[in-house]
């Protein structure tokens, strides 16, 4: 027995270097090697995105491509874990070259929108407060982010709008605030508006919503 394993391991040894077939008691011996090809780019990733597709089902679809334009899928790195894996990287990307173009942008005076609702959680279970963070000046606007907060109070959506303007290097060029009439964006002393001028520490233009004020 041991005679004959040093001849499997000798035989092994010897077609390393080659990827071509061998025999070894009548069975070819077939080096395997692993899929590289990568078809998953940032434009195929903004495309599934577009369309809604989850994970399993895009890779329904791109399997069939690769059929259709007379590919092997095996010499392709197509699995679900692989694709959601460089969607995650693709947007996360996508997401700081998009911020970094946008701080390069001479915004002279800059509105910030807000508003929050209650959202289903993406796990598919309960709800969470969200809050959406827009920013527009002139013929530009952007979506900063859409947070998941603890509570709609005046407090916690001032926090999460002050952490964003941070983060865009913004806080100097809001001049002006749009939002809801609630008491929790509007009021005198606990408003969400109120407390983003404390913590700008500056006066803002109010712009309040003109559908609520009707």
């Amino acid at each position: 027995a041991c005679v004959f394993l040093a001849g499997q391991i000798n035989a092994l040894e010897s077609s390393s270097g080659s990827s071509t077939e061998e025999e070894n008691d009548g069975q070819p011996l077939i080096k395997r090697t692993r899929a590289s090809k990568n078809v998953v780019t940032t434009k195929v990733v903004a495309s599934l995105d577009k369309t809604k597709l989850s994970d399993r089902n895009a890779l329904h679809v791109i399997t069939s491509v690769v059929e259709a334009l007379g590919h092997n899928p095996s010499d392709f790195s197509i699995n679900r874990s692989t694709l959601q894996r460089m969607r995650q990287k693709l947007r996360d990307q996508r997401a700081r070259k998009l911020k970094e173009s946008f701080k390069k942008l001479d915004l002279q005076s800059a509105t910030l929108h807000w508003d929050g609702k209650m959202l289903n959680n993406l796990s598919g279970s309960g709800k969470s407060d969200r809050l959406a963070i827009v920013i527009t000046s002139n013929d530009t606007e952007q979506s900063l982010s859409i947070p998941s907060i603890e509570s709609s109070t005046g407090r916690d959506q001032a926090d999460a709008i002050y952490e964003q303007l941070v983060d865009w290097d913004l806080g100097d060029k809001v001049k002006a605030l749009c939002c809801d009439t609630t008491g929790s964006n509007l009021g005198r002393l606990k408003g969400a508006a109120t407390l983003l001028e404390q913590q700008l520490e500056r006066d803002l233009f109010y712009l309040p919503c003109r559908h609520h004020i009707f």
